[in-house]
């Protein structure tokens, strides 16, 4: 598929996001835990000058650690159990981060590991609840077609029903597929598994000049088959 490549952390910004905002209100929940008991107001937070630097530095070290992981490849296609074990990875490289910040800023001895320790575990928690609430609405409005880019499908008369049923297979994807153009036989006006031949072979570069065509998806048996469908 001749696809507009985009690195794994600029897709996901919306999730970056809410992980950066769960990392912020976990530090807060951990500090008032530990300093305020079950009162938090919110405009005291800056009589703790060491966690404001540290929350204002949380961002930082979440986007580090996204740029060195994968955390959110398939994110959408993921299981809860899945998606709990990779907020799990992501929380840890979060304090793993704040650690060694605390350690070559030689700043360890003034924080307080219980409110670290509470601000790990909330930040895991929270994560979680912003990841798969977030998954839900997208998926809903990935279902409704909302967004998706336009998809033609070019393939043999003989592989076109397999890739078709491969396409389909899940829901989640972020394109849909509009039409299908058979190029060994003219098949033009034929539906298959629901999806209408729109062009052949001859007919296939007019089809794409005076529609719209986000997205081309060239199925071939061999790699040379490929190339001369290209």
């Amino acid at each position: 598929m001749y696809k507009k490549k985009k690195r794994s952390w600029v897709k996901h910004l919306d999730f970056i996001l809410l992980d950066m905002l769960a990392a912020e209100i976990a530090l807060f929940i951990g500090v008032f835990v530990k300093f305020e008991g079950a009162i938090i107001f919110v405009s005291r937070f800056d009589h703790y000058p060491l966690y404001e630097d540290m929350a204002m530095l949380l961002p930082f070290i979440d986007l580090a650690g996204v740029l060195f992981t994968e955390t959110y490849t398939g994110i959408l296609r993921r299981t809860k159990y899945q998606e709990a074990i990779s907020t799990i990875g992501h929380c840890f490289v979060n304090v793993l981060g704040i650690l060694l910040y605390m350690q070559a800023m030689q700043t360890t001895f003034f924080y307080s590991r219980f409110a670290l320790g509470v601000a790990g575990v909330a930040m895991v928690i929270i994560s979680y609840i912003f990841r798969c609430g977030w998954k839900r609405v997208i998926r809903r409005r990935m279902l409704q077609d909302v967004n998706k880019t336009s998809l033609i499908v070019v393939a043999e008369s003989t592989t076109v029903d397999a890739c078709l049923a491969e396409l389909a297979h899940s829901p989640y994807y972020e394109f849909k597929v509009n039409g299908v153009a058979v190029v060994d036989k003219d098949m033009t006006g034929q539906v298959i598994q629901g999806i209408l031949v729109v062009a052949s072979a001859d007919t296939l570069f007019e089809y794409l000049r005076t529609n719209v065509v986000d997205e081309v998806f060239l199925d071939g048996n061999t790699r040379a088959s490929e190339e001369n469908l290209a």
